[in-house]
């Protein structure tokens, strides 16, 4: 190092000065990482209401499936009250008046 150099770094000024910046560098590493700290906190509350919300919503579409669910099944079951031969015949017969046809009203077709 030339005396210059040597000189300026042991003046009072200097020294003064330097434990200055390292002094204001520490307050400003503080306060950036309290910032990134209040950063951090307000993405936590963030998420966690995300996070409530989306919970909520998934039990109401589940409820939802379980509703349909039953319903589908209690319409398969009446799809398969109403398909049944024997009603069938039954309502032909005594709401539409049908008949079945003997064997001289019967036609083969070739």
């Amino acid at each position: 190092m030339s005396a210059v150099a040597k000189a300026i770094l042991s003046s009072d000024f200097t020294r003064g000065r330097i434990k200055e910046f390292i002094l204001d560098s520490e307050v400003l590493i503080a306060i950036l990482l309290a910032c990134l700290l209040l950063l951090s906190m307000l993405g936590i509350i963030y998420i966690r209401g995300q996070e409530r919300q989306l919970t909520s919503e998934l039990q109401y579409t589940r409820q939802q499936y379980d509703d349909m669910t039953v319903t589908h099944s209690q319409l398969l079951l009446e799809k398969a009250t109403w398909s049944q031969q024997s009603r069938v015949q039954n309502v032909a017969e005594t709401k539409l008046n049908m008949q079945f046809p003997n064997n001289k009203n019967i036609i083969v077709v070739e």
